[in-house]
């Protein structure tokens, strides 16, 4: 409904490729996912993310266009330590390191989770 042309086909072959299942409720069928709090899969997220800053002081994660909450959201479900949490705009996420001693460190761990 936002203008955005797809097939069916390609619709469900991404919404797999996320994780998400088709599942029947009293409302019909639909696509959901399993285990609605868990957190993402990474694989599909990877290629959202377009490079990974520090400064000494908080982490500036870059990623496409309108992806930013996405990528934010896998962030803060991994849990890393060191990392106070995360604000996303559209295009990009301030993560805040628990301490500047290990903004670098926490920048690494970004880089390897999205490897």
């Amino acid at each position: 409904m936002r203008g955005i042309a797809a097939a069916q086909a390609t619709v469900s072959r991404d919404l797999v490729r996320l994780g998400a299942a088709r599942v029947s409720g009293p409302e019909g069928t639909r696509y959901g996912i399993p285990n609605g709090d868990a957190a993402l899969p990474l694989d599909p997220i990877r290629g959202l993310v377009d490079a990974i800053l520090a400064n000494g002081v908080m982490v500036v994660v870059r990623t496409k266009a309108g992806a930013a909450s996405t990528v934010a959201r896998a962030i803060d479900d991994a849990g890393l330590i060191g990392a106070l949490g995360s604000i996303a705009g559209d295009d990009t996420i301030f993560v805040a390191a628990d301490s500047p001693r290990r903004t670098a460190t926490l920048a690494t761990k970004i880089r390897r989770l999205f490897g």
